[in-house]
This record gives structure tokens, C-alpha cells and sequence, in this order.
């Protein structure tokens, strides 16, 4: 019993980890804003109700670029951005839209008339175009090669958090199984062996009733000879007794002759 408990607790546990090490979504989320400016994001849910899900705080390049990876449990959420110069907000957007969790997200947040500044060797809109044509000519590619997420309609398929989830239920049936073999083994062992001690205990008690039975008929045998005994003593007290009465007889016969001849 207490092996299967340890098995159980072993199966949990590798479940836990499976779940720890897979569950995470990352998101690369990357805010345009203004240079050298201390930045705050909040993360947050408002399907029933608001719900704050994470926030960060950090700084703007020279180029105003902002850059943050996102590990989530969650596949969509929304965000606010604040850009703040010191203790006082220049700009606050609140962006309504959900984002899907693992898809790149690129975010403009700049005061009003604020000139955007571009960042050297990188082209913004031609890097999403590209990426855009590249996703939709090798979806189907590189979901069978690398696993990677295929998004149906908002929903998610074969993502990092499925395929965690599928490994679990795997690991938890096979060790289900093999549970229910152990114990089927070890009660058709313990049936085995409650056999065994039955025929043991029959065959014990045949014994013992053999054992009496020999009693019996040693005590049969004893009573036997106790009255063997008594008779013989009977018959020798009657011959000491006839004998003795013969003895008077002659004695008898004796004084009559002598009284005679007188």
C-alpha cells in the first residue's frame, strides 16, 4: 500500500512539473513612445468584471522603444499603457482590443503632435507585412514541424499549454493503469494465498480430528485392558475361594473318617 501511495504521489508531482515548466505563455510586446521615458504596463481581463492579470514598469530607449516579455496562464488579454515624465502621466491609453497570448504585439503610444522616431535598420510596417505572407504561406508547415500554435477562430490548437495538458492526462491515465494492474496483482496474490491457508486449515483440523480419533481408541484400548484385568482378578479370587473351600471340604471329610473310626 504504501508503494502505490509513493507512486500516486510521483505521478502528481511529475503532472505539477509538466504543467509548471509548459503552462506559460510568452508574448513580446513592444511599446513606440517617447525617448527616456519611464513606462507602465498593466495587463488585465475585463470579461466579468475587471481583473488586474499583471503590470511592469521600465524605460524607453533613446529610440523610445520599449521592449517586455510577457509570461502568461492566460490565451488573451487586454493592456493600458502609461508614459510618465517623473511623477506626473504625459500620456495614458487604454488599448480595448484583446491581444492573443504568444502572437507579437506592437503598441504606438505617444503624446499628441509628438514626431514617432524610427529605429535605425528596422522597418515596422514591412517587417509585420512579411511576416504576415511568410505565416500564411507556411501555417500549415510549421505547425506539423514545429508544433507551434495554430489559431481557428480566437482558439488556440497544438499550443504549449495543449500539448502540457495532453502529457498530463497521458502520464495520469498510464499511471492509473498501471495502479489498477498493481492492485488487481496483488489481490489475486492475496486470494492465492487466503487458498493456501484454507487448505492449510483443513487439513490441520483433519489432522487433529485423526489425532483424537487415535485418543479414542487408545483410551478404548486401555479400559479394554482395565477390564481384562479385573476379570482376571475376579476369576482368581473365585479359584482361591473354590480352592479354599476344598480345603475346608478335605478337612472336613478328614474329621468325619476320624470320628468314625473313634
Amino acid at each position: 500500500m504504501n508503494e502505490v501511495k509513493k507512486l500516486i504521489f510521483g505521478l502528481v508531482m511529475v503532472c505539477f512539473f509538466i504543467q509548471l515548466v509548459s503552462s506559460a505563455y510568452d508574448t513580446e510586446i513592444t511599446v513606440k513612445t517617447v525617448p527616456y521615458h519611464e513606462l507602465q504596463l498593466a495587463m488585465f481581463d475585463d470579461s466579468f468584471g475587471y481583473q488586474n492579470l499583471a503590470s511592469f514598469r521600465g524605460t524607453s530607449d533613446e529610440y523610445g522603444d520599449f521592449y517586455y516579455l510577457y509570461p502568461s496562464n492566460e490565451t488573451k488579454f487586454k493592456i493600458s499603457v502609461f508614459v510618465k515624465n517623473g511623477s506626473k502621466t504625459i500620456v495614458q491609453k487604454q488599448f480595448n482590443e484583446y491581444f492573443i497570448a504568444e502572437e507579437p504585439v506592437y503598441l504606438e503610444v505617444v503624446p499628441s503632435g509628438f514626431e514617432i522616431i524610427e529605429t535605425p535598420g528596422v522597418n515596422e510596417t514591412e517587417e509585420v507585412e512579411e511576416e504576415i505572407i511568410t505565416t500564411d504561406q507556411n501555417v500549415n508547415e510549421a505547425a506539423m514541424i514545429t508544433g507551434s500554435a495554430i489559431d481557428i477562430e480566437g482558439v488556440k490548437l497544438f499550443s504549449g499549454k495543449t500539448i502540457s495538458w495532453g502529457l498530463t492526462i497521458l502520464v495520469m491515465l498510464g499511471g492509473f493503469i498501471f495502479v489498477m494492474k498493481l492492485r488487481q496483482k496483488r489481490l489475486f496474490k492475496q486470494k492465492n494465498i487466503n487458498i493456501t491457508k484454507l487448505s492449510d486449515m483443513k487439513k490441520e483440523k483433519k489432522e487433529k480430528i485423526t489425532d483424537f480419533k487415535d485418543i479414542i481408541e487408545d483410551a478404548e484400548k486401555k479400559i479394554k485392558e482395565a477390564q481384562e484385568e479385573i476379570r482376571k482378578l475376579k476369576n482368581d479370587d473365585k479359584i482361591k475361594a473354590a480352592k479354599q473351600k476344598l480345603i475346608d471340604d478335605q478337612k472336613e471329610l478328614m474329621r468325619l473318617r476320624s470320628g468314625k473310626e473313634d
